[in-house]
């Protein structure tokens, strides 16, 4: 599950996996409820492909006639699907390759997610696998249905095949498939692929996102994951998904410490903070949803719209006036622009509406609409002619099945699908409460109607125009920073802000001027170079926060101060049994914004960049954005906006506006030394970095270096993986 692409999980190869036209079950039992289920769906969806059952006594299973090893097959099958014992499967699987067969779906569960000894058999069960380029998907899983070519290898009380459509679905979990095929039904989304991957021992989900990204039946990858096995091909497969202009949207588990140890004991994978999953999503143009609901809503918003929007605006029209003052609010939460209509959609509005209202966006189109079967389905048209809008949304509850609106939705719809200049959607007050699979309305027309309610339909258009703006911008090869000398230091290593500084002076980072001094006389020397006031810091190499200790001292304003102050600082580093080394003497800097910049190291994902507002407040506020490394400008920028306290760096109460550049150059310059150090490097930090207009400087710096030496951490690794 690394980064390298091998023979087996090419998506030339996996194609040959999800689209099998002869299948073996091995494990086929009457008394096996899965292969009840597996057979009753093969049969329900009446699979055109052959189909042979393997059993170990041979005999009649189904009232077939079944074989008692694959090698007794004869020729080869595309796929096996396997429901043997978990400790019958490396045995299935050796026999399947010496019949000739190279792809599986392994039911069976009893893997990594069943503790150590399971974890050792799935790691002979990879080897197995990448010995001999065989493509596994599982252990512990529900397999696959392939609804464009017919093929249904996971158990399911589907009456058919689902509805087909261009949403590719993959999961780790395969009774979150099944539910959600159900919701797919009773809500009209129709699906390319449903792939569900258990363990993924051998085949992963960046694996099928990049099959999913070549595959011409899918425009939409929806993903639900507990845990991302394999960063950088997961980086990698996001984006080419985003260079194939397919968008990827991801439901991630774990979000609380109490899902990720859900989470890790249920797949048997690591997790990490979630916090740099959500940035990782960001940087890769990934939509990242919080329900299977806004799921399959916002994958379903896509294929029906063309990508990527041209913008962010939205025009909206409804039956209810309530209703449209909600989806106002709501619009406004997912940076959606509600514009005036222009002057030639009011005048072509205006002789259909002046009798009731007034022409607003949002436009209440009044009960005037129960009355005049034609014209709201006239108002729709004239919106998409004439506005100046890249999604309209119209409010309309669905008719139930015995009422007498049919007809009159009907326009509605109508008038919505006309539309070839912008995307026309209906939506419903709520969720729809029951399934609308009745055939009153035309399947054409009713693929307008988005599922799920406003709530869902607005962010669903927020999240489309977000993905718009960032496929616009592309996926980026940066390069890294070249690997610099790594200075002398020992495993664990505190650098304090005297040694830091020695760092970040090189690396170009802005630094507040600072004196070091061996006594007290020259610190006083010192501070009358820089002037006072000055701050006093003692020097400590180990101590992280010399604050927290009482090593420093602000706001000193006379030789005499100085003096007192240093006594002070003696006094207390002493009764908490610490003794200075040195003096650090800077000049005092007045009122400003303060942020921090860091670089720590994650387990999984690697060097992460965070941005945040800083100094004193850092930990009560908590207020920063996150990156993986290597980043740009236009990352750093995009962090800077996503802070809860944007405005201050905009507009700071009684300071001028923040260089915004010349923030953005500190941190790339901080950025770029942390990855020349990367090899033992475990963080580096400046807080505060001090802004005061185009001023910005550095007020103090922090260096751990690792206690473990970075390959024995991806020895570490590489065993979780």
């Amino acid at each position: 599950m690394g980064g390298v692409v091998t023979g087996q999980s090419t998506p030339a190869r996996l194609e040959r996996l999800f689209a099998p036209r002869s299948i073996a079950l091995v494990g086929a039992s009457e008394r096996s409820t899965w292969a009840r289920m597996i057979v009753a769906a093969l049969e329900r969806t009446r699979f055109s492909g052959r189909v042979e059952l393997v059993n170990g006594r041979g005999g009649e299973v189904f009232g077939r006639t079944a074989v008692a090893k694959l090698t007794d097959i004869g020729d080869p099958v595309d796929a096996a699907y396997v429901m043997v014992p978990a400790t019958l499967v490396l045995d299935a699987i050796r026999e399947g390759h010496e019949a000739g067969i190279r792809n599986f779906v392994v039911l069976t569960s009893g893997f990594a997610e069943a503790g150590d000894q399971g974890r050792d058999t799935q790691d002979q069960l990879r080897r197995l696998a990448l010995e001999n380029e065989l493509a596994i998907i599982g252990p512990n899983t529900m397999g696959f249905i392939n609804a464009t070519d017919g093929v249904t290898l996971m158990p399911n009380s589907l009456p058919g095949l689902p509805r087909v459509g261009s949403v590719g679905l993959v999961t780790q979990s395969g009774a979150l498939a099944g539910a959600t095929l159900h919701y797919c039904q009773t809500q009209r989304i129709g699906v390319s692929k449903v792939i569900a991957l258990g363990n993924e021992a051998v085949i992963g989900v960046a694996d099928v996102i990049d099959y999913l990204a070549s595959d011409p039946h899918t425009s939409v990858i929806a993903v639900m994951m507990e845990a991302i096995r394999s960063p950088e091909a997961f980086i990698r497969a996001a984006g080419l998904a985003l260079e194939a202009g397919k968008p990827i949207v991801a439901l991630k588990a774990g979000r609380t410490e109490a899902g990720a140890r859900v989470a890790a004991a249920h797949t048997g994978a690591m997790v990490d903070d979630d916090r740099v999953v959500d940035a990782v999503f960001r940087q890769l143009g990934v939509i990242r949803v919080p329900s299977i609901e806004a799921l399959m809503t916002t994958a379903f918003l896509l294929t029906r719209v063309d990508l990527p929007l041209a913008g962010n605006r939205l025009a909206v029209l409804g039956i209810s006036g309530g209703a449209c003052n909600i989806i106002a609010d709501r619009a406004e939460d997912e940076r959606l622009r509600l514009e005036p209509f222009n002057p030639r959609t009011t005048t072509s509005l205006q002789p259909l509406v002046s009798n009731y209202g007034v022409v607003n966006n949002p436009l209440d189109v009044t009960g005037a609409a129960v009355n005049q079967p034609d014209l709201f389905g006239n108002i729709i048209r004239a919106v998409t002619r004439d506005a100046d809008a890249d999604v309209v949304l119209v409010q309309h509850d669905v008719p139930g099945a015995h009422s007498l609106a049919s007809d009159k939705f009907t326009h509605v719809l109508r008038a919505a699908a006309d539309s070839d200049r912008v995307p026309t959607l209906v939506v419903g007050s709520l969720g729809q409460g029951e399934p609308f699979d009745d055939d009153r309305f035309p399947v054409d027309l009713s693929e307008r109607i988005m599922p799920g309610g406003m709530d869902l339909a607005v962010a669903a258009i927020g999240r489309a125009a977000w993905w718009s703006e960032r496929q616009r911008r592309g996926s980026r090869e940066l390069s890294r920073a070249e690997r610099m000398t790594l200075p002398g230091h020992a495993p664990g290593e505190i650098w304090g802000e005297e040694r830091a500084r020695t760092l970040l002076a090189a690396a170009g980072f802005p630094l507040v001027p600072a004196t070091v001094a061996a006594t007290v006389d020259d610190a006083l020397l010192g501070a009358r170079q820089h002037g006072f006031p000055v701050a006093l810091k003692a020097v400590l190499p180990a101590v992280a926060h010399k604050s927290d200790i009482g090593g420093v001292e602000l706001g000193v304003g006379s030789p005499e101060e100085l003096r007192t102050a240093a006594k002070r600082i003696t006094e207390r580093l002493s009764a908490a049994g610490h003794r200075s080394e040195a003096f650090l003497v800077s000049p005092m800097r007045p009122q400003g914004v303060e942020l921090i910049v860091g670089v720590v190291r994650k387990p999984l994902w690697g060097q992460v960049l965070a941005v945040g507002f800083g100094g004193v407040w850092a930990e009560v506020l908590s207020d920063t954005a996150l990156r993986v490394l290597p980043v740009d400008g236009q990352d750093v920028r995009d962090m800077l906006s996503e802070l809860r306290g944007a405005s201050l760096l905009r507009a700071p109460r009684g300071l001028p506006p923040v260089d915004v550049d010349a923030v953005v150059d500190a941190v790339l310059a901080l950025a770029t030394l942390a990855e020349s150090l990367s090899d033992d490097l475990e963080s580096i930090e400046v807080n505060p970095l001090w802004v005061h207009g185009h001023q910005v400087e550095g007020l103090d710096a922090l260096v751990t270096w690792q206690s473990t030496p970075n390959s024995e951490m991806r020895q570490e690794h590489g065993r979780h993986s």
